[in-house]
């Protein structure tokens, strides 16, 4: 897909957004009371938006146009000083699988406390805590 077609279809929502409006379901009061702050500030900026993608196309043809979209963002040179393109989510996964492999990084006071608050209630051999190195 060339860019001009993902600048027509990002502006595109707008023509449909009324009818949708005039149709989606009402949000649960509790839902909408969860992301608002009883005094009507924000709640820390969160902000997270769910689709029924499948209501506006077909889910098979939205997931091709995503790996595509993705693949034209990656090809974005990146900004200067900057460590790359990413995706919302893309480096919050790669932390993940990084400390899946290679564990956490504690300092050692931290670990010390940890492992003395172990100690204290006979738990350091049975959860593994070692001295450090």
């Amino acid at each position: 897909m060339d860019t001009d077609e993902w600048a027509r279809r990002g502006s595109s929502f707008g023509a449909v957004a009324a009818a949708y409006a005039e149709h989606r379901p009402d949000y649960p009061a509790d839902a909408v009371a969860w992301c608002v702050e009883p005094t009507g500030r924000h709640n820390d900026g969160c902000f997270m938006a769910v689709f029924k993608v499948d209501a506006f196309r077909p889910l098979v043809q939205f997931k091709q146009e995503i790996g595509e979209f993705v693949q034209y963002l990656k090809a974005t040179k990146p900004a200067e000083g900057s460590g790359g393109v990413y995706y919302p989510g893309e480096i919050e996964h790669m932390r993940e699988e990084d400390r899946r492999s290679n564990g956490i990084e504690i300092e050692d006071a931290t670990w010390y406390k940890l492992r003395s608050l172990a100690e204290g209630y006979g738990l350091a051999d049975r959860l593994g805590f070692t001295e450090v190195e």
